[in-house]
């Protein structure tokens, strides 16, 4: 390992250690009279026939081209900002979706208005940054998503840029769980909505960016999942919801 600063030590992984899969990893220290391994500060090291420690450091090696995951139900939903006007009456749970073993994010309008939208929020930066030199090969967005509704329903879907500008697309969502493909090319800039809501209420929701910078995937920080938008007269004063599972990008 090479020393950077203070603090930063760097080692060049081997190239016949880089194999698609799993990739396992400790971190072995010597004081000169002792070794110590992390994660754990445990004394001695792996090739210690008394070493006990079982823990490792875990990263995925991936072909460049591989689907970059933005937000799974499963692992994120600790991690949503939730947009919810209306607390008695909009709702919020993790359901089952329809795929074996993976949980939906269910937004739910308990007796819809029609004036109000909700959703929700999640921060995608570390994970834009782990993937930056294969983002040229992503094209498109593709969400796990349903509806709880006969008839199609409108939804939007954006990516937010550290610039405050918001890229969205319209969306349908249907009454059976589907993969809904959103090519990059066809969002466009809209208000960015704030989230955490401002307070007091009086404060806008929306914010306009004054950026001129065009779009590009190297600034995406957060991805947002919106509902509520021109819903027919059929709907007002019913139950309307929202599933999303799985949002990455191909």
């Amino acid at each position: 390992m090479e020393k950077v600063n203070a603090y930063d030590f760097e080692l060049q992984i081997p190239q016949e250690l880089l194999v698609q899969g799993l990739l396992q990893y400790r971190i072995v220290v010597s004081n000169k009279t002792q070794y110590y391994t992390f994660p754990g500060n445990v004394l001695g090291q792996p090739n210690d026939w008394d070493f006990y420690a079982k823990d490792a450091y875990k990263v995925f090696v991936v072909k460049n081209t591989d689907q970059l995951e933005l937000f799974n139900a499963n692992k994120n939903r600790e991690e949503i900002n939730y947009y919810n006007p209306d607390w008695n009456n909009y709702k919020t749970s993790f359901v089952a979706s329809e795929t074996p073993h993976q949980l939906a994010v269910k937004s739910l309008m308990e007796k819809a208005n029609g004036k109000n939208f909700m959703g929700w929020q999640h921060f995608v930066a570390e994970k834009i940054n782990a993937r930056r030199t294969d983002l040229n090969s992503f094209s498109k967005l593709v969400l796990s998503a349903k509806a709880n509704v006969a008839s199609p329903l409108k939804a939007k879907i954006a990516l937010i840029t550290k610039d405050a500008k918001s890229y969205a697309a319209y969306i349908q969502l249907n009454p059976s769980e589907e993969l809904i493909t959103v090519h990059l090319n066809q969002l466009r800039v809209e208000d960015m909505l704030l989230l955490p809501r401002p307070y007091p209420g009086f404060l806008p929701l929306f914010y306009k960016s004054q950026s001129t910078k065009e779009f590009n995937l190297n600034d995406v920080e957060k991805i947002e999942v919106t509902f509520g938008y021109d819903l027919p007269d059929t709907y007002i004063g019913k139950e309307v919801a929202m599933q999303v599972s799985t949002i990455t990008l191909k």
